[in-house]
């Protein structure tokens, strides 16, 4: 377990910006999900083997999406739980205070730059 060190901790109107932010990216990736999902046509007629093969290439990369989307839903998801244990904006791995800024930009981070940059 770490202790926490002294730094800019995140002000209360920032961790609701934040908040905010994550979870209007979670609903854009699940929406975004669904509308693949919805695309995806595999209808019971009988089809030529290129379009069955093209049915076929189209799951395949519709899965591989749908991986990556919920990897990334996951991370926000933690972070939003973060946000409630009041642990949000908290280096995991050294206990500094990660900077709004980076944080705007990687609002899923558990990790400030510098540990990111060691793994």
């Amino acid at each position: 377990m770490f202790m926490y060190n002294s730094g800019m901790a995140l002000a209360e109107q920032q961790i609701k910006e934040l908040e905010k932010a994550l979870m209007e990216k979670r609903e854009e990736l699940e929406k975004l999900l669904a509308s693949e999902r919805a695309g995806l046509d595999f209808g019971d007629s009988i089809d030529s083997g290129d379009e069955e093969s093209d049915e076929s290439e189209a799951h395949g990369n519709y899965l591989a999406l749908e991986q990556v989307f919920k990897a990334r839903i996951g991370r926000i998801e933690d972070a939003l739980h973060r946000i409630q244990e009041g642990i949000y904006g908290i280096c995991s791995a050294c206990g500094t205070a990660i900077p709004f800024e980076f944080l705007k930009e990687n609002p899923e981070s558990e990790q400030c730059l510098a540990c990111r940059q060691k793994k």
